[in-house]
């Protein structure tokens, strides 16, 4: 039983330090492209960008059917 513990705390602890190692990868990504995209740029969370992005999308709908244009979104 000691053996199958081992193993399985192994395995936790691996796959931790896996999370760990892709975590540090996203976040030098993440720090990259904000400091590529310039002084000026705001990070909303993702609750905010869920409405920023409803409201985007109401708009060019209503555009959209103001212009006589059909639009089909898929999601």
């Amino acid at each position: 039983m000691d053996a199958n513990k081992r193993k399985e705390r192994l395995y936790i602890l691996l796959q931790r330090q896996k999370a760990k190692e892709q975590k540090q990868v996203f976040d030098t990504l993440f720090e990259e492209c904000i400091a590529a995209l310039g002084d000026g740029t705001i990070i909303y969370s993702e609750k905010k960008t869920e409405e920023i992005y409803e409201l985007f999308d109401n708009d060019i709908d209503e555009r959209c059917i103001s212009y006589g244009v059909m639009v089909q979104t898929q999601y």
